[in-house]
């Protein structure tokens, strides 16, 4: 038995044999050419290698469209979170212009004082949790007019240039929600004549 045969058979005898050797054996035997083993090899090693590579960049793909899908996914569900809560708030604006329209009419000064500081309380309480939320008012009033916060129902003549396209009277509040205009302040603006 060859020193390579032992070595294969036995691989806790403690010999050791070399590439070289080995490779001469096989030789020797007439089973492989090595040149041609040698190409076999560099073939395999290269599409391992490139195939390691498409791999590894198809890993890196799918992380990356993961990734973006995620942050896709985030931003549409926010933008479906602030059109819900833009909706509610739109519908509670009409109770709160009953509210107001409510302490501006004559006989609400007649009922009793506790009653109203009650009604009062729940309207104010109504506005702070719609502004916890993100709702502002727009100051309009001495304002010059801006078409993006304000709308105008109506005009009063002025003698002051100073009052000229300025609001001079607001006729319903309006409202932004994180800096947008949910509702523009319907509003009369001053016009001068001379």
């Amino acid at each position: 038995m060859s020193k390579g045969e032992q070595h294969k058979d036995d691989p806790g005898n403690g010999e050791e044999i070399s590439f070289e050797e080995f490779i001469d054996e096989d030789n020797a035997a007439g089973q492989v050419d090595l040149s041609a083993k040698v190409k076999k090899l560099k073939a395999q090693l290269s599409a391992c290698q490139k195939e390691k590579q498409d791999n590894l960049l198809g890993w890196q793909r799918s992380r990356a469209d993961y990734a973006n899908l995620q942050n896709d996914f985030d931003k549409r569900k926010q933008s479906f979170v602030k059109l819900g809560t833009e909706a509610v708030v739109v519908d509670l604006l009409s109770v709160i212009d009953s509210f107001r329209l409510a302490f501006a009419d004559p006989s609400w000064s007649s009922a009793p004082a506790d009653w109203r500081t009650g009604i009062e309380r729940v309207c104010q309480q109504l506005i702070t949790a719609l502004e916890q939320h993100g709702l502002a008012r727009i100051e309009a009033e001495g304002k010059p007019f801006n078409p993006v916060y304000h709308e105008s129902v109506g005009f009063i003549p002025t003698d002051s240039a100073d009052n000229d396209q300025v609001v001079l009277e607001v006729v319903k509040d309006g409202y932004l929600l994180d800096d947008k205009v949910i509702r523009a302040a319907q509003v009369k603006i001053g016009m001068f004549k001379q």
